[in-house]
This record gives C-alpha cells, sequence and structure tokens, in this order.
C-alpha cells in the first residue's frame, strides 16, 4: 500500500496523493498495481464523485470500477464473484443508497452484491442479508484481505470495526455509527491503515482528512506521508 501525500494539505481542500494534487479531487494513483494489493485511480477525477476503476481486475486484489460515476453516490455490486477479488461496479446509482450483501461469504474473499436496492442505507453483510442494514462480517479476518464485521447491524448506518488492526490490513471502526453517513478521518495515522470515522454523516458528500474531520468536505491529507500508509 503506497503513501499518501498531500502537496497542499495546508489548504480547506485537500488532496489526495501528490501526483494530481493540482485538481479539485484527486483519487489515488495506482503506481505499483502490479502488486498483491491495487491503489485506486481515477478516470472520472473531474466529477463530484469518483468512482474507482480497476486496471488489474485479474489480479489478487482488485479495483472498483463505477458504470454511473456521473452520479452522486455509486452502489456497489459484484459482476464477477467467481474470481478471487471482484470488481465492483454501481448498477443502481440513481437510488438513494444500495443494500449490498455477499452472495459467496463461503469463499476465502467474499463478493458484494445488492438484493435490496429499494432500502434507504444499506450495510454489507454475508451473512443477515435478509436485515434493512447490513454490514460486512470477518469470517477470514485472518487473510491478507480482511473483511469487515458488523457490531452495531441494527443501526441506521454501521462502520466497521478493526478487530484486527495489528495486521497488514487493517478494519474500520465505527465511533458514530448512529449517524446515516460517515466521514473517515485518520485517528490513528502512525498505523500502516487509518481508521474511519464519521463527524458529519449529515451531509452528501464527505471526502476524507485527517486534520479537519469537523469541516464538511475534506480530502485526505499526509500527515505521515513518511509512513507505509
Amino acid at each position: 500500500m503506497n503513501r499518501i501525500t498531500a502537496q497542499n494539505a495546508h489548504k480547506p481542500m485537500y488532496f489526495i496523493t501528490a501526483q494530481n494534487a493540482h485538481k479539485l479531487m484527486n483519487l489515488i494513483i495506482a503506481q505499483n498495481a502490479h502488486k498483491p494489493t491495487y491503489f485506486i485511480t481515477a478516470q472520472n477525477a473531474h466529477k463530484h464523485m469518483y468512482v474507482i476503476t480497476a486496471q488489474n481486475a485479474h489480479k489478487p486484489m482488485n479495483l472498483i470500477t463505477a458504470q454511473n460515476a456521473h452520479k452522486p453516490m455509486y452502489f456497489i455490486t459484484a459482476q464477477n464473484a467467481h474470481k478471487p477479488m471482484n470488481l465492483i461496479t454501481a448498477h443502481n446509482a440513481c437510488k438513494p443508497m444500495y443494500l449490498i450483501t455477499a452472495q459467496n461469504a463461503h469463499k476465502p474473499t467474499y463478493f458484494i452484491t445488492a438484493q435490496n436496492a429499494h432500502k434507504h442505507m444499506n450495510l454489507i453483510t454475508a451473512q443477515n442479508a435478509h436485515k434493512p442494514m447490513f454490514l460486512i462480517t470477518a469470517q477470514n479476518a485472518h487473510k491478507p484481505m480482511y473483511l469487515i464485521t458488523a457490531q452495531n447491524a441494527h443501526k441506521p448506518m454501521y462502520l466497521s470495526t478493526a478487530q484486527n488492526a495489528h495486521k497488514p490490513t487493517y478494519f474500520i471502526t465505527a465511533q458514530n455509527a448512529h449517524k446515516p453517513m460517515n466521514l473517515i478521518t485518520a485517528q490513528n495515522a502512525h498505523k500502516h491503515m487509518y481508521l474511519i470515522t464519521a463527524h458529519n454523516a449529515h451531509k452528501p458528500m464527505y471526502p476524507i482528512t485527517a486534520q479537519n474531520a469537523d469541516k464538511p468536505m475534506y480530502l485526505i491529507t499526509a500527515q505521515h506521508a513518511h509512513k507505509p500508509m
């Protein structure tokens, strides 16, 4: 996982990665796509909401592609669940929020698909797809690619908990699971992977920041660019 550097971290809107800091909203460029964990490239960085494209879908870790990147919110479904790691695409980006469930939870790497896109805000789960809000459960958290466990599946919007934060790929903890939409902020920037928390869940689009999590639209700043992540 490459480091994320910020060339304009001092600005109100921080840019992700040092390669395209001049753009309004940059995504993570894949410098080492050939490695086990791929980076994210932005095909539509100029749009309001950027979706992740998969350059190396055939590899152990695929990136996410967006069929409706031009829409305000993209939902994820698994088109190629039979692969080691499926590419996630948005089939119903026009809807408020799609439920993501795992159809093949029994596999080493679970695949996500939307079965209840008609609901308002769904979480991901490989075990309780029948519930109104699902989280992602980790059946193989010990593997290089961890799944997310749901501690508060009964809430309207859940974040993931980090059961194996000490491992190469960390999990996400939910500090404000009661909010409708969580923002991402780095509380433990010194770790390989940052935990995500929501400060302004009530807003429409939340970029990431490790310095101004209390503001409405922030991108990711590199406070510890010298570290693995």
